[in-house]
């Protein structure tokens, strides 16, 4: 950040990404996993989220990596 000359924090990509996310109309569990609120399989292949007490979605919704680049490249970039 002192290089660059600014004030900010890691958790402010954080607010950036998931606002983007909203207004490009993400994927609900696609953006909820790349923020890493999430469980991987063993391989590294999918990935699911974890903790939400919804079975159905917690153990069984998985998604392939070529998912989420769809879903990234949904997001329109900012222009200052």
């Amino acid at each position: 950040m002192e290089r660059v000359n600014m004030n900010h924090s890691p958790h402010d990509c954080c607010y950036t990404f998931a606002n983007l996310a909203d207004t490009c109309g993400m994927n609900e569990t696609c953006k909820k996993i790349i923020m890493d609120h999430t469980l991987h399989n063993k391989s590294g292949t999918a990935f699911k989220i974890g903790g939400t007490r919804d079975v159905a979605r917690d153990t069984y919704t998985k998604k392939p990596i070529q998912q989420f680049v769809g879903e990234v490249n949904k997001i329109i970039p900012i222009t200052f």
